[in-house]
């Protein structure tokens, strides 16, 4: 009896948690990319990022106190999980120096095209099987994206920004499938502080033409590290509950946030093409909640009649 009612529970507390968390994650990358666009127009690439990551880290261990030095004295043996940082270090430095020439909405196009890739790869690598959900979602928000980005309603970008934001997607999407296969290697602070002081070594060495960070710029980099640590808890928090393929279309949702923050930031108008393109966006996002819905409510059932 014990086993049937708590199973309901965890199963409610899971799947549709873990889209509710990716969805917040997003959010929350949206907040921290709109602010390093602003930044990388002034500061290297490689000065955001090793800022970014040692600010985040020091702010782990205020915040973590002796649990976050704890985690930190367990990375030598975290080996498993420098894979998926690597590629996402890739992703972020591949995203940050296309940020440079891209305009906020068609630098998303990175996010868009990653769900695509990583449910291909989630597949040969994770041996996930794909909702018929997952795929209807995944295109209809991309068929959303590609309208939201049409040259009719923005530029065409230059080829360079063009290609290192494609990179960057595929590099995420490699980081995806490799974080579903590797996130219950440790506990999320574990992986947060690993990929905090892996990410920020790595860009060390390449920072080295140091740019000069005044108060407003240091605040600007406070608030990319402060979004950049809630999203990545949320996001291993999601990603331990769903697949990657039900993760990726709430991804497209970001498309909204980066035109909203577009506009309050830049005092970028949207185009009218964008209403038709976030509408499917949406329905893309509320088949995903609504697929997961009902597969909990099935589950639940199930598991009150056995």
């Amino acid at each position: 009896m014990t086993v049937s009612r708590d199973l309901p529970a965890n199963l409610a507390d899971g799947r549709v948690a873990g889209v509710r968390h990716v969805f917040g994650a997003y959010f929350l990358y949206a907040v921290g990319d709109a602010a390093a666009k602003w930044l990388v127009g002034s500061l290297s690439v490689w000065e955001v990022l090793f800022v970014r990551s040692w600010l985040g880290l020091l702010i782990l261990l205020v915040i973590g106190g002796r649990r976050a030095i704890d985690a930190v004295r367990q990375l030598p043996g975290k080996h498993e999980l420098l894979g998926m940082t690597l590629a996402n270090f890739c992703g972020w430095a591949l995203y940050y120096s296309a940020a440079v020439s891209l305009p906020l909405p068609q630098l998303y196009t990175a996010y868009y095209l990653s769900p695509i890739f990583a449910a291909l790869l989630a597949g040969p690598m994770l041996g996930e099987r794909i909702q018929i959900s997952s795929w209807i979602a995944g295109g209809l928000g991309f068929l959303g994206v590609l309208i939201t980005i049409a040259p009719t309603h923005s530029p065409l970008p230059a080829m360079l920004p063009a290609l290192l934001g494609l990179g960057a997607a595929l590099m995420w999407a490699l980081s995806s499938v490799l974080y579903r296969r590797n996130v219950h290697h440790g506990t999320g602070l574990v992986i947060v502080v690993f990929s905090n002081v892996v990410i920020g070594a790595l860009s060390a060495p390449l920072a080295w033409h140091w740019q000069h960070i005044d108060a407003y710029k240091a605040l600007i980099l406070l608030v990319v590290a402060v979004a950049g640590l809630a999203a990545h808890f949320l996001y291993i928090s999601g990603m331990r509950r769903v697949s990657v393929a039900v993760a990726g279309p709430v991804g497209f949702f970001s498309l909204i946030w980066s035109v909203l923050l577009a506009y309050l930031i830049w005092g970028e108008v949207p185009r009218a093409g964008f209403l038709a393109g976030a509408g499917l966006i949406v329905l893309a996002g509320l088949i995903v909640f609504g697929g997961e819905w009902r597969r909990t409510r099935s589950a639940v059932r199930a598991a009150r009649l056995s």
